[in-house]
């Protein structure tokens, strides 16, 4: 039985050198100093054969790691944030950080990346037009302009009834679509001059 206790550690042994070896590699290149802190943690828990097979994966890196643990954070913190005030940021222990680094070396799979959302950015023209509308929307829901516009649309032309929705929506008090008393004046004079009647 002591001979295969024997064997036992030495296997144990040979996988954290391993494990160590494939940490200092990594540790090697530019890293950021949440890798260096799971690094030394890490170093200090050789004695977790589970956490050793799980640093040994291939597919396993303190990298790898820090980008689980940010993505655990960030989910924890949307989860703060539903329903409640806006969180700026979430404070996380320091247990359950490297819990979550041991959750990544030692879980069977890793979990798949969510795909990013792909957003398809709608024409210039398209958005132009979608934007218009939802103006006009809002122009006509305005009790500002509600009944002026209600009334404009039902007894002016199309035409008319664009042009002031374009007015409005540039910022400019519509135009009077009637004839100023002045205007009806002159064409009253206009007419008069060509009246023959008294001839």
């Amino acid at each position: 039985m002591e001979n295969v206790t024997k064997k036992v550690t030495a296997v144990d042994e040979f996988n954290i050198i391993l494990a160590e070896d494939k940490m200092l590699k990594e540790m090697s290149k530019e890293h950021s100093a949440y890798q260096d802190s799971f690094h030394n943690w890490l170093c200090t828990q050789m004695d977790d054969a589970e956490l050793v097979s799980g640093i040994l994966k291939d597919d396993r890196t303190i990298a790898g790691a820090e980008e689980f643990v940010l993505d655990k954070a960030v989910k924890q913190a949307t989860r703060m944030n539903s329903g409640g005030p806006l969180v700026e940021g979430a404070m996380i222990d320091s247990i359950t950080v490297f819990g979550w680094v041991r959750n990544y070396f030692t879980m069977e799979k890793l979990p798949e990346k969510e795909k990013p959302k792909v957003r398809i950015n709608p024409t210039s023209e398209e958005y132009l037009a979608k934007e218009r509308e939802r103006k006009i929307k809002d122009l006509e829901e305005n009790p500002k302009y509600k009944d002026y516009l209600a009334g404009l649309k039902k007894t002016a032309s199309d035409e008319t009834y664009q042009e002031t929705i374009d007015e409005l929506l540039q910022g400019d008090k519509p135009k009077a679509k009637t004839k100023s008393k002045q205007a009806k004046e002159k064409e009253f004079e206009e007419i008069s001059l060509f009246d023959t009647s008294e001839l």
